[in-house]
C-alpha cells in the first residue's frame, strides 16, 4: 500500500510539472497569455499584476501637461517667497516704527536741552549783574543740573566767589560735576 501511494504522489507531480511546461510553452510561442488568464483567476488575481494593469497606474502625461505641472510648481514657490518676503516687509516696518519713536523722543530731548541750554545763557545774563552771595541763596533752591548749566556761562571770577560763597560739600560736588561735564563736552 505504501508503494500505491508513492507512485500516486510521483504521478501526479509528473502530470503537474508536464501541465506547468506545456503553459510555458504556449506562452513562450504566444498561443496564449498564462499571465492575464491567471490574473482573472479569483485566487491568482490578487498576486499577478498584468501590463495592462500596470499601465493604469502610471499615467502618461503630454509635453503640455508637464510643462503646467512645472508651472504649478513653480508658482507655488514663487508664492511661498512672496509670504517669506511679506512677513519680512512686517517685521521691518515694526523695526522702523520703533526707530521712528526713538527718533521723536531723541528730537524732544534734543528741544529740552536746546531751550535749557538758551534758558541758562538768560538766566546767567541776569546773575552776572548780581552780587556772588545773592546768587548763591538763589542757587541753594536750585537742582544741581541746573546749577552746571549756568555757572559756566557765567565769568570765571564770579563763578568762583559763588563756589567760594557755597556750603563746602555743595561747592565740592559741583565741582565734581563741572570737572565731568567739561570732560563730556571735549569728547562731543
Amino acid at each position: 500500500m505504501a508503494k500505491s501511494i508513492v507512485s500516486i504522489r510521483l504521478v501526479l507531480i509528473c502530470f503537474l510539472v508536464a501541465i506547468f511546461g506545456c503553459l510555458w510553452a504556449a506562452n513562450t510561442v504566444g498561443l496564449l497569455d498564462v499571465k492575464s488568464i491567471a490574473a482573472k483567476t479569483p485566487f491568482l488575481g490578487n498576486y499577478i499584476h498584468t501590463e495592462e494593469q500596470e499601465g493604469i497606474d502610471i499615467p502618461v502625461l503630454s509635453p503640455i501637461e508637464k510643462e503646467n505641472l512645472e508651472l504649478r510648481a513653480a508658482i507655488k514657490g514663487f508664492e511661498e517667497k512672496i509670504e517669506l518676503l511679506t512677513s519680512d516687509t512686517a517685521e521691518i516696518l515694526q523695526e522702523n516704527e520703533k526707530l521712528q519713536e526713538e527718533l521723536e523722543e531723541l528730537k524732544k530731548y534734543k528741544e529740552e536741552k536746546e531751550k535749557a541750554i538758551l534758558n541758562a545763557e538768560e538766566l546767567s545774563l541776569y546773575y552776572r549783574g548780581m552780587k556772588p552771595e545773592d546768587v548763591v541763596k538763589i542757587m541753594d533752591n536750585l537742582d544741581n543740573e541746573t546749577i552746571l548749566l549756568i555757572l559756566p556761562k557765567l565769568e570765571k571770577d564770579q563763578a568762583g566767589e559763588i563756589l567760594a560763597q557755597m556750603e563746602p560739600q555743595r561747592a565740592a560736588l559741583i565741582t565734581q560735576l563741572l570737572l565731568g561735564h567739561s570732560e563730556d563736552d571735549e569728547s562731543q
